[in-house]
């Protein structure tokens, strides 16, 4: 009897339990759908509240999951949301369906971040689980130009610093040199302004002896007389004595005919 009673229990037991797991299935479900509701209609905010309620009820829900992820993209919340979709890529029980729209979702979070060698490596991995999404290959194409074209801007942004690290070097060393030259061209002047006081030093004292020598000279010819200046000199004082001597010999002429026969 004991022993039915027991039996009896632990099914009664067993029945409530499956009564109070699928109330709360129930009510994950209906999050749910008040969330995907919300969603539909644009309020995203309240959507993902409806979903992390979900979450709360029933922890190990994909689908729960994979909204809350969602709504955060929609809010621009585009780490978390990355987070949340590399949270589920480690659930071995995803569909392959499920399980490459995942991988689609994270690299279009990671793309919204720049991250975009990660986001192409999220979409080559959506890819290999459905080669055909094509979505997916175009995202994966254009991510690839994006970063080739990065890989050359930072390749010409480093030809470019080298060259002017190059270029600020050469300035360097030319600033370098014209100092020098300025240096030296200070030493040449102060050598050439000193050259040039000895210079005039010498023009006076060249000068000073010049003008010693000429009134030595001076002094040397006035006690000495060329043979031609004194010719000279004779010649003019000979001029003199003839001049006064015909003045006299007038004199005498006028006197004699005073002196003589009126006619």
């Amino acid at each position: 009897m004991r022993s039915a009673i027991y039996i009896l229990l632990l099914g009664l037991f067993t029945l409530l339990g499956s009564v109070d797991a699928y109330a709360q299935r129930y009510k994950e479900r209906g999050f749910i759908r008040s969330g995907n509701e919300l969603y539909e209609r644009g309020n995203y905010v309240e959507s993902e509240v409806c979903y992390r309620r979900a979450i709360e009820k029933a922890p190990e829900s994909i689908e729960a999951n994979y909204n809350v992820a969602a709504s955060l993209y929609k809010q621009e919340q585009f780490k978390e949301a990355a987070e949340m979709y590399e949270t589920m890529t480690s659930n071995s029980v995803l569909a392959p369906d499920v399980s490459s729209k995942v991988l689609y979702n994270r690299g279009n979070a990671l793309f919204k971040q720049r991250e975009l060698e990660e986001a192409l490596e999220s979409y080559k991995s959506s890819l290999r689980i459905n080669p055909n999404d094509m979505e997916a290959k175009f995202n994966l194409a254009y991510t690839k130009i994006l970063l080739d074209k990065e890989k050359e801007d930072q390749k010409s942004d480093d030809q470019k610093d080298k060259d002017q690290d190059q270029k600020d070097d050469q300035d360097k060393k030319d600033d370098h040199k014209d100092k020098g030259d300025q240096d030296n061209d200070g030493d040449q002047k102060d050598k050439d302004a000193k050259a040039g006081g000895q210079d005039k030093k010498d023009d006076k004292k060249d000068d000073k002896k010049e003008s010693e020598d000429q009134e030595g000279k001076e002094q040397q010819n006035q006690g000495k007389i060329s043979k031609q200046d004194a010719e000279q000199m004779l010649n003019a004082v000979q001029m003199e004595e003839d001049k006064t001597r015909e003045k006299q010999d007038a004199k005498k002429v006028k006197t004699v005919s005073k002196s003589g026969k009126n006619w």
